[in-house]
């Protein structure tokens, strides 16, 4: 049963210790939302390591190529990021 929004995921104690993005980025694309949900997941929870333009490319890409499983897949910017 997928959570109503990206906050009812919780964290374990182990993501807390050892998680990185990707692993989150896996998990709630696996729970089916969408690419832009998890952009602004991310982006809420990483925001000090997001802050440019570019940054946030990276991020869109990432997230692409994790769902596509491509490393040649680019993402984009949700609106209001």
């Amino acid at each position: 049963m997928k959570p109503e929004t990206t906050n009812d995921v919780p964290f374990t104690e182990a993501d807390y210790t050892y998680g990185k993005p990707q692993d989150r980025i896996v998990k709630l694309l696996q729970l089916g939302f969408s690419r832009d949900d998890v952009f602004h997941d991310i982006y809420k929870k990483c925001a000090m390591s997001i802050r440019t333009k570019k940054d946030k490319q990276e991020l869109a890409n990432i997230i692409a190529q994790i769902d596509d499983i491509s490393v040649f897949s680019k993402g984009t910017i949700p609106k209001g990021a």
